[in-house]
Order: C-alpha cells, then structure tokens, then sequence
C-alpha cells in the first residue's frame, strides 16, 4: 500500500490507489442541517441522497467554523482552516458607518492562503467551479463566480464578463442557462452535470442557495423547506444519472453544506447599548468599541485609536441583563479558542447561549427587540444547530471520518493526489 499524508488539516486520509487520481466534483447545498438525516418527515424526502450514501459514507453531525455563515465556510472548505487563518470572517466587509449588504465578500484575492484551485495549478490539474463563494478573480480555468449587483438580468451581463474559460456563453448556447443569484437550484444542478461531463475538469465545485432560502424564510421542516428539499433531491439524483455515477470508475462526489440552522426570538442591540455608553461615535463615524455581529455571535473589536483595553467588569452583568440568553467572553479557554478560530483581534465574543440573535445595527434607540423573531444561522459552531453533514462517494474507509466542514480540503486533496497544505501562504507577487 502506498500512502501520502496531507500534512496541518485536521483529518488525515491515507489514499490507496483505489482513491487516488481521480476526478473530484464537490456539491455544497447551502443550509443542509444535520437534523435532516435523522427525521423521517426529512428523510423521506430526500431518497436520492439516502442511495447516495448508502453506496458511500454518510458522516454526521458535521462541524461548521466560527462564524457560521456561507462565505467564511465555504472558504475553509477549499483552505482548510479556520476563518481567523484564511481572512474572510464575515460574509460582508466590516464597515459599521457605512450599509454593506448589498456588498459580500466576493474576491478571491481577499483569501490569505493557498486554495484548492492553487493547488490544482500548481499540479497541473483543471477546475471548474459553478457560482462557488469568493472566487470572483480566481486562477480557475472554467469559473462562474457568484456576484450580483442588482439581482436582474443586467448581472448576467456582468456574468458574462467575469466568467472565465468562455463557460458562460457554453451554458447558454447549450442548455440555454444563464446562471445568476436568482437562478434556481434546478438550473445550477443542469449546469453542474453539463460541466461535469463536458469540460471533465479535475475537480468541479457547484453552489447551491434554494434550501438556505427556504429556511430563512420559513424555517427548517416547514412545508416550504421540505418541498424544496425534495426538489434539490429530484435534481441531484437527476444529475447522479446524467454523469453515470456509480458506473464511473474515476469519479469522486463530495455533497457538502455550510452550516445549519434555527428560530431566533428576540434581538439584542449591542452597538446600541455602546452608542447609549458614549463607547460608539456616529457623528464622528468613529468608536473605542464596536461589536461585528454573525447573528448568535458577535466579537468586540477596538477602535483605531485603542491599543487592547480591557473589557470593564461591568459590561457582562449588564448586558446579559439587557439582553436575556447573551454571555460576554472575555478570557478562558473558549475565548481564546474563539480568537483562533475567528477574529485575533477580538477582545471579547457575545455568544447567544438561547434564541436571543446578536445585530449589528446602532441606529436604533432600542437594545433588545423582544417581539423579533427570524430564522437564521451564524451561532457559535459548537450549537448542535449549526451542524450539518457529509456524505462521500465512494465510500471512505470505515476507520476514517470527517467531523469539520474544514475536512473537505484534505479529502479533495487525496482524492487528486496532490500535496496540500492547509494554511500555506499564497505565493506574493
């Protein structure tokens, strides 16, 4: 048996040659909770993916990364690492005076490490990726990157432009498919399998948004999320077939999510408290303090003229009175793991230890909403909540396992026999 290790990723896979050199195709379906492999009501919704990982490896519950939200998740799926490693923390730029909604984190040149499609260069093999997170400017060979600007049909344009390898103008004049934030997942899922078998690119990533829509709209297990779950069912398995699955020899499938989900009831206002303290300065568009909020966790962050001061005393017992299931960290062993895995420079993290969701917002002359109720994810990583799931095909060996979201790089990795490490440097220009 020969053996290669990937070396700094938290899971270790020995690759035989039965694993090795081959295509790898990577799915994420966006919002995926854990909880949907161990409901009926869920699971006899999705019998494509059950086959899928009865043929394969089904792994269960599956850490996310603090933050848990889409842009920060999917990066650690292709670097390994942690967001306080990699450099995209937030799904947004953090601009607390200025709105950034309708601004994301889209540049690949914001990454601060190696990615899988570095590695894959650098070992001579191809990529194609289908509206895949921060990859806007990626060294990809065939890449739609996901941006948007006005959610109309102008982004097809600018698509178009921003698409590499001409793979854009194919889907259209081949499937007659013009990918776009409001595409649905059915589209993407045609996209994917076209990709698949026309470009037969080393690795091939697809993104997918529906069921993450569904839930923040309606919330898991409503009506509307189950429907579309079985919808994306119908479609992978349609997609499994149109690429010949589990008759091909050389190919690898990886079905991945970012995070899970959970109701929130009630809303805590920080900032609004810090403004109310004379910590945040909207007149001068400046702060000593300001917290940067991912729903159930936010971390409090110095302001440019602060060089580290303490956190007062005071501020936990008044705040978690304010605020009811709100806990400030600000020293142990769970902020410092905290600061690793997310923000370094955080001098303490607000974590949601019930349903009370954490805001950003410091406009507002109320600190706690009580009657504000939503769906959200972005609560810490460890919230049972927040895990999703894995499944593999083929199958990994039995004394294997992924247990983070983080994994899929090493296995990407093994399954191209390339050399990966995680958290390597990008190579300066």
């Amino acid at each position: 048996m020969i053996k290669f290790y990937i070396v700094f990723c938290s899971l270790i896979i020995p690759t035989v040659m039965l694993w090795a050199n081959k295509r790898v195709i990577v799915l994420s379906i966006d919002g995926l909770p854990a909880a949907y492999f161990t409901a009926e009501r869920s699971r006899e919704k999705m019998p494509n993916l059950l086959y899928f990982a009865q043929q394969g490896s089904l792994f269960q519950p599956v850490r996310s990364v603090n933050p848990t939200v889409t842009f920060p998740a999917h990066t650690s799926m292709v670097t390994g690492v942690a967001p306080a490693i990699h450099g995209i923390n937030g799904n947004h730029p953090f601009e607390p005076f200025r709105d950034t909604w309708a601004e994301w984190n889209w540049y690949a040149e914001d990454i601060h490490v190696k990615t899988l499609w570095d590695f894959a260069h650098e070992n001579k093999k191809t990529v194609a990726s289908l509206y895949w997170p921060v990859t806007l400017g990626a060294n990809i060979r065939w890449n739609i990157p996901q941006y948007y600007r006005y959610k109309n049909r102008e982004d097809i344009k600018l698509l178009r432009a921003m698409s590499t390898g001409g793979i854009y103008q194919n889907l259209e004049k081949q499937l007659k498919i013009s990918l776009h934030e409001n595409s649905t997942d059915s589209e993407r899922f045609a996209a994917g399998a076209f990709t698949v078998n026309y470009y037969r690119a080393d690795l091939t990533l697809i993104y997918t948004t529906d069921l993450d829509t569904a839930h923040h709209r309606y919330g898991m297990f409503s009506e509307k999320a189950l429907q579309t779950l079985k919808t994306i069912d119908t479609d992978f398995g349609a997609l499994v077939k149109k690429i010949d699955l589990y008759n091909k020899k050389n190919l690898i499938f990886v079905v991945v999510s970012d995070h899970g989900f959970r109701e929130y009831r009630g809303a805590c206002l920080p900032n609004v408290w810090l403004k109310n303290q004379g910590y945040i300065q909207p007149d001068t568009a400046s702060y000593d303090f300001i917290f940067r909020s991912h729903a159930g966790l936010a971390w409090l962050l110095p302001g440019k003229q602060s060089k580290h001061p303490p956190v007062p005393v005071h501020w936990s017992a008044e705040l978690t009175t304010t605020c009811p299931g709100i806990t400030l960290v600000h020293s142990g062993t769970l902020f410092e793991k905290l600061k690793k895995e997310s923000e370094p420079r955080a001098l303490g993290f607000l974590l949601s230890q019930g349903e009370t969701i954490v805001l950003q917002d410091h406009s507002s002359e109320l600190v706690y909403w009580a009657e504000r109720s939503f769906f959200s994810h972005g609560y810490p990583a460890d919230d049972p909540s927040m895990a999703t799931a894995a499944l593999v095909y083929p199958a990994i060996k039995k004394n294997k396992t992924i247990s983070s979201i983080t994994d899929i790089f090493s296995l990407v990795c093994s399954g191209l026999s390339m050399r990966c490490h995680a958290g390597e440097p990008k190579n300066q220009p």
